[in-house]
């Protein structure tokens, strides 16, 4: 029975963050976050099995959609804005997914990639995560996740980071990445905390993006792919540095916030509230216990483009 289903249950709410000193990475303010949340014996897993596969839907490619298969025993986490390479073109997942064992899954995606429509029909799982305008076209309209994301902003997006950081033959983001340097220094990206279960990003002055999980390992683990995604927007702001004021503000207005389930996701439950300066996106297990949270600025410019 999944979350969705238990209506009679207290809505969830989100843990109370508590941000920590901030380092200054590349235009990036990056404050580590902790939670009050109950901690889980054992982290989920954010690497697929070996056997699992991410495929095109078999005899019938669909822009939005891709199969999921894990025919292991074990459970895993896929997170929103991961990037799915390779296939008929690369993809981006639109919300979080907990996969369960023995199982496949159709999961909603969306293209980064508008100039090519051929290939093979296998993807992999790419190191990074998406930047921060492509998360922020995952939240722009209304209704259920599957259905709310308008390919055509996606595409829009990507264009824009072509104009900025040149151009890709088949419209590519990942791509245009690969060409963008994040360190110039080589400088080495901050390691997670003892017991640090989040992070709080400002960018230009301003709060932009909270990352939760349940557990420390899994953030410890996804830190650098998020890290490397936000770079991409980072590197080429103004440095303005993101003040410990503005950064707890925006903290305290993730906190405690009472989530509504909306969708089904694998063994999991994707739970959602917004206003008018935060929207948060979470992801339930069947204990209605909530494992990842993404929270973002909707007043942000690199969220609003």
């Amino acid at each position: 029975m999944t979350a969705l289903m238990m209506s009679h249950r207290a809505p969830p709410l989100t843990p109370t963050v508590h941000l920590g000193a901030p380092v200054h990475l590349a235009g990036l303010t990056v404050f580590p976050a902790w939670t009050d949340q109950a901690m889980p014996r054992r982290a989920l897993s954010t690497t697929p099995p070996e056997r699992a596969t991410i495929t095109e839907i078999p005899d019938q490619p669909q822009v939005d959609k891709l199969l999921l298969d894990n025919p292991s025993q074990v459970a895993f986490l896929v997170l929103e804005g991961l990037l799915v390479t390779g296939g008929w073109q690369h993809r981006v997942l639109t919300h979080s997914w907990l996969i369960g064992p023995q199982a496949d899954y159709v999961l909603d995606v969306r293209c980064v990639e508008q100039g090519r429509w051929n290939g093979n029909a296998t993807h992999g799982f790419d190191r990074r995560r998406a930047p921060l305008s492509i998360r922020g076209a995952l939240r722009s309209h209304d209704g259920p996740p599957s259905r709310r994301v308008a390919q055509g902003d996606v595409w829009s997006r990507v264009h824009d980071y072509e104009s900025r950081h040149g151009t890709s033959p088949t419209s590519s983001l990942v791509e245009v990445m690969d060409t963008i340097p994040t360190l110039p220094d080589d400088r080495p990206l901050p390691a997670a905390l003892p017991g640090q279960r989040g992070v709080l990003i400002g960018i230009a002055g301003h709060p932009v993006l909270l990352e939760l999980f349940d557990h420390p390992m899994t953030l410890a683990k996804q830190l650098p792919a998020l890290l490397e995604g936000l770079l991409v927007d980072g590197i080429r702001q103004p440095w303005v540095p993101t003040t410990g004021r503005r950064a707890r503000a925006f903290a305290l207005a993730a906190s405690r916030r009472p989530l509504q389930a909306v969708q089904e996701a694998g063994i999991g439950v994707v739970a959602e509230t917004r206003d008018t300066l935060v929207d948060i996106h979470g992801l339930l297990d069947h204990r209605n216990r909530l494992v990842h949270a993404a929270v973002v600025n909707v007043r942000h410019q690199l969220i609003a483009a």
